[in-house]
């Protein structure tokens, strides 16, 4: 056996730690869907409607209204539309434009 190739490493070696990585922040991404639950909010108020009303007219869940509102989800874009349609806005007043 050949011992040359065996490296023994002493015990203050052991103890030592590696040197800690730096931590690099990347900037916060956008929250689409708060962002979207507030405009929401904002144009179903503006109609009058509840979100059961819009939930029914727009034929999704009272349920998904209330966490689209809440910014848990984000919507896709055919949801969009059925609401857009629902509360009779163009594409321009339902995202804000």
């Amino acid at each position: 056996m050949d011992f040359s190739k065996i490296c023994f490493v002493s015990k203050s070696e052991q103890k030592r730690r590696p040197a800690k990585r730096k931590v690099v922040r990347r900037p916060k991404a956008p929250d689409y869907g708060a962002e979207f639950g507030r405009r929401l909010k904002k144009v179903r108020a503006e109609a009058g409607l509840t979100q059961e009303t819009l939930a029914e007219l727009a034929d999704i869940s009272t349920d998904y209204v209330k966490r689209l509102e809440g910014g848990h989800y984000v919507p896709t874009i055919a949801v969009v539309d059925s609401i857009r349609c629902a509360l009779n806005l163009s594409w321009d007043q339902m995202m804000g434009s």
